[in-house]
């Protein structure tokens, strides 16, 4: 079943390339250095509603993920890391994204 969905996939990016180009997705990340996950939490938490964030994820949860934009963001506060990852459908704007949720580590 998969092995004919990526089949009809192809085929249908080779039969409309201009469809096949719209909205193609975008993922890009980032490992930051934290103290604690706590803080981690909070200041992920500040920066996404700073942001305009909606669809957020519980304030308990060390996967700390939101819908800004267009764009989806998650930061998984874990040890001493904060794994930052941002996908969309456009590389300049999650690379913007990406850059300003590092800012707060």
């Amino acid at each position: 079943m998969l092995k004919k969905l990526l089949l009809g996939a192809a085929v249908l990016g080779f039969a409309s390339p201009s469809f096949a180009q719209t909205n193609v997705p975008a993922v890009t990340a980032y490992v930051a250095t934290i103290n604690s996950n706590i803080a981690c939490r909070n200041k992920v938490r500040a920066k996404y509603f700073e942001l305009g964030a909606t669809n957020m994820s519980n304030s308990n949860d060390n996967a700390q993920w939101a819908n800004i934009n267009s764009m989806k963001a998650l930061t998984w506060c874990r040890d001493t890391q904060a794994i930052i990852v941002v996908s969309g459908s456009d590389n300049s704007s999650i690379n913007e994204l990406r850059d300003e949720i590092v800012k707060i580590f």
